[in-house]
């Protein structure tokens, strides 16, 4: 099952065999993601949290990307935003909780 294509295994996601192709396509992403997660946050728990994110929102693709759009390329890139909201969420409960002390 490894030597299929990310298209091939996307594809086979939504059938009997989903969760054995799901977790092929996490083995095969995972340590990407997580790097690409923890440059942003620069935090592992937080890194940890938005890879798991990434991974819930690969699993509710309908089997297919848009024509030409590589899997990896749409991983690393959710990873990326969802990493920016996080630290966006981070940074102002921070910020709150701060004015919140200092008043």
């Amino acid at each position: 099952m490894h030597t299929r294509s990310d298209s091939e295994l996307l594809a086979l996601c939504n059938t009997r065999s989903g969760n054995d192709v799901y977790r092929v396509l996490v083995e095969r992403y995972r340590e990407g993601v997580l790097k690409v997660a923890r440059i942003v946050t620069l935090h592992f728990d937080l890194a940890e949290n938005v890879a798991q994110l990434v991974f819930i929102n690969m699993a509710k693709l309908p089997g297919v990307l848009p024509f030409g759009v590589p899997l990896g390329g749409w991983l690393y890139m959710n990873a990326f935003c969802l990493a920016n909201e996080k630290m966006i969420a981070e940074t102002a409960r921070c910020s709150a909780a701060q004015s919140y002390l200092q008043s």
